[in-house]
Order: C-alpha cells, then sequence, then structure tokens
C-alpha cells in the first residue's frame, strides 16, 4: 500500500484529519508532507495537523479536529450532545485532555484531569468521547444540578447508563473536591429514594402535571412503560391506564434526531394500536392551558367506556 493510500485511509476515520505522526508511521516522509501542503493537496490546519483535500465534510470535524490537537476526547457539553443526553444542543466545543502544555484554539473550551482511563472513553459516531457515566460526572461541575438530573434520568431510561455504572463511576473517579462529584452524589441518593417513573424530565412536563393537578383531575402516571409479554414497546412522560390515554410534554427541541423520530412515532403506532389516544402538551398549553384540559377532560369522560371496550 502506497503512502497516500495508508494516509486517506487513516484520514476517513477522523472526518479527513491526519496527524504528522499518523502520515509518517504510514510511510509519508516530512519532505513528501511539505509538498502536498505546497501543493494544496493537503491543508495544515494546526501545528502537526492536516486536512486531506477531497474528504467528505462532516458536522463532527469542529469536534475531531479538536481532539486531535489537543489529544483529547469530547467531553462535557459536547459529550452530552453526542450521547443525546435531554437538554444539550449544539454548544462550544468542549475537549478533555490530559496534557498540560497544549494551548486551546480558538472556540474550544479546554478541560485538563490528571484522570482519563480508557474505562471512562467510548468511540460513537467515529468521535472519541468520554462515556455517559463520565460525562454526568463532569456536566455536574459545569451545569445546574438540575439539568445533570433530567440528563441522568434520561440516560438511565434509554439504558445509556446504569445506577451500578454511575455508583462505579463515582467510586472511581469522584474524589472529594472533583467538579460534579457532589452532585453526582445527590443524584444517587435521590435515585435510590424515588419510585420507579417519578422523576420529570423537562420543565415543560412539569408545567404540565401542574396545570393537570389545578384543574383538580386525578394525577396520572408518570414515565409510563407500555409492556407486552414482558416487552417494552414504549414509554410516554405521563398517562391514565385505566383510560387508555398517553400524554407528552412536547418541547420544540424534543425528537430532532433521525433516530429519536422515529422512535416516537414507532412507540405512538404501538400505543395507538392498542387503542390509546394520544395528547401533547406544548409550550403554548403551558401559556394558556385551558384548551388543552378542554380536551384532557372530553377524553377522560370517554376513557372509561373505551378501555373496556379494548
Amino acid at each position: 500500500m502506497s503512502p497516500d493510500v495508508g494516509c486517506r485511509d487513516y484520514a476517513r476515520t477522523q472526518f479527513g484529519f491526519i496527524t504528522r505522526a499518523q502520515a509518517l508511521d504510514c510511510g509519508m516522509s516530512t519532505d513528501a508532507i511539505k509538498r502536498r501542503v505546497r501543493a494544496g493537496v493537503w491543508v495544515r490546519v494546526g501545528p502537526r495537523l492536516y486536512f486531506i483535500d477531497g474528504a467528505p465534510k462532516s458536522s463532527r470535524q469542529e469536534l475531531m479536529q479538536a481532539c486531535l490537537l489537543l489529544e483529547g476526547v469530547v467531553a462535557g457539553r459536547s459529550a452530552a450532545r453526542v450521547h443525546g443526553l435531554l437538554g444539550f444542543r449544539a454548544q462550544a466545543v468542549e475537549v478533555v485532555t490530559m496534557r498540560s502544555f497544549m494551548r486551546a484554539p480558538e472556540g474550544v473550551i479546554v478541560h485538563r484531569t490528571n484522570y482519563l482511563p480508557p474505562e471512562d472513553v467510548t468511540t460513537l459516531g467515529g468521535l472519541p468521547v468520554t462515556t455517559p457515566a463520565r460525562t454526568l460526572l463532569d456536566l455536574g461541575g459545569l451545569v445546574s444540578s438540575k439539568l445533570v438530573g433530567r440528563a441522568a434520568a434520561d440516560a438511565l431510561a434509554r439504558n445509556k447508563v446504569t445506577q451500578p455504572l454511575l455508583a462505579d463511576q463515582l467510586r472511581r473517579a469522584g474524589i472529594n473536591g472533583r467538579p460534579g462529584t457532589a452532585v453526582l452524589r445527590a443524584i444517587l441518593a435521590s435515585l435510590e429514594n424515588l419510585e420507579p417513573g417519578s422523576v420529570s424530565e423537562s420543565d415543560l412536563e412539569d408545567a404540565m402535571l401542574e396545570v393537570i393537578a389545578k384543574a383538580g383531575l386525578a394525577p396520572p402516571v408518570r414515565q409510563f412503560e407500555l409492556r407486552e409479554q414482558g416487552v417494552l414497546l414504549g414509554r410516554v412522560d405521563a398517562a391514565y391506564p385505566h383510560k387508555l390515554i398517553a400524554l407528552e410534554a412536547d418541547g420544540y427541541e424534543c425528537h430532532s434526531a433521525r433516530a429519536e423520530w422515529l422512535y416516537d412515532r414507532r412507540r405512538q403506532n404501538a400505543f395507538e394500536s392498542r387503542g390509546w389516544r394520544f395528547l401533547r402538551f406544548t409550550v403554548e398549553d403551558r401559556r394558556i392551558p385551558q384548551p388543552f384540559m378542554a380536551d384532557l377532560a372530553r377524553l377522560y369522560a370517554l376513557g372509561a367506556v373505551r378501555a373496556r371496550a379494548v
């Protein structure tokens, strides 16, 4: 295999980037690298880092570039976004590294650490990124405890983490004084004292439950799971199972990724094919809740008849 082919193959796994050390490992000489840069075939994008012209463009190139420049991995809010944790959208690039002398590129937030073992790092979509458990620990030092709690509830509900994994993360990395330790410890303590499904996942969900309570209607079951022969068919924010009513708090940020969108549609199909009705609570319903409550009251009155029919 020629050095050029080897470098292109290497770069394809890194969104078009290759380091000088990697190019040398592929058999490319220092002079050959310089010639390709002068010819514009390779573009120097940082110290000892190049972008190979013609490589496929990707929205994750900025994250990979920062990781290679800083010899680190995607972390913090960027890691939460890569994992699809609830409440995190596009923000500045964040990377964690164990190298103390690396200068941060413009627009990149760098977290330096003396503890980043292999078990705290995974690969997702081609990117090196902190695991969901390590990400939640790190988030505790960056954002509000309420936001971390909701992200943790979301990760647990979708099996991205488990309580034992979070406990192990705290045991290994959660030394006193480390940012995020107190928040993760509090989250674990609260999870042990909560009934399953009692954690709401958004302010909008809280608002929906408050509107229902103020209207005097019986409280719905939170985080209701529809199962058939032990198989989980889907979960909704709240439900009246005896009335076959499923309630969802729909914010603008929900279900933006294709996988999330597909899951949402398939889940709703599973519910509705078994006689359930969906009612969605939006940000407008928080401001003017009367139409939502009128529709809910109508479905609630019809629910017993429909449930018996099913």
